[in-house]
């Protein structure tokens, strides 16, 4: 079982999805521009979901439109009925690098290949103003 193969198990459709990426420079993106997921990728429609890595540049991406993923299942363990649903549970649980006590975060993932188009880029003053720049994006 990989990331991407859990992400393809599209189990919800849901709208104002949001991804925070941490770099250490400044990136161009720009209005028009489509980002494609080369690699499924953890959003979050809600939550307390936190950016793993620190860096000086913050981005948020902010999709306004509806996004086919797949709902991570924090309660997958507590459901498990037999020896076979909790193996399952347990490998779903590392490849996410994640478990059942995280279900505070409501992560998503989206599968490699989804495609968004940038709709707005926040100026360079959002970084002292906010900490970061927003990003607006619809997926195509």
């Amino acid at each position: 079982m990989t990331k991407n193969e859990i992400a393809k198990n599209i189990n919800k459709t849901v709208k104002g999805i949001g991804r925070t990426i941490a770099l250490d420079y400044k990136a161009e993106f720009k209005v028009g521009q489509i980002l494609t997921a080369e690699k499924a990728e953890s959003w979050t429609n809600g939550g307390e979901f936190i950016v793993e890595t620190t860096r000086k540049y913050e981005y948020f991406l902010n999709c306004i439109n509806e996004v086919d993923v797949h709902e991570v299942n924090y309660d997958l363990l507590s459901e498990a009925e037999t020896e076979e649903d909790e193996k399952y549970a347990e490998e779903y649980y590392e490849v996410l690098g994640t478990d059942e006590d995280s279900y505070y975060e409501k992560e998503v993932l989206v599968p490699a290949g989804t495609k968004f188009e940038i709709i707005s880029v926040a100026d360079d003053s959002a970084f002292e103003e906010v900490g970061y720049c927003e990003i607006t994006v619809k997926r195509i």
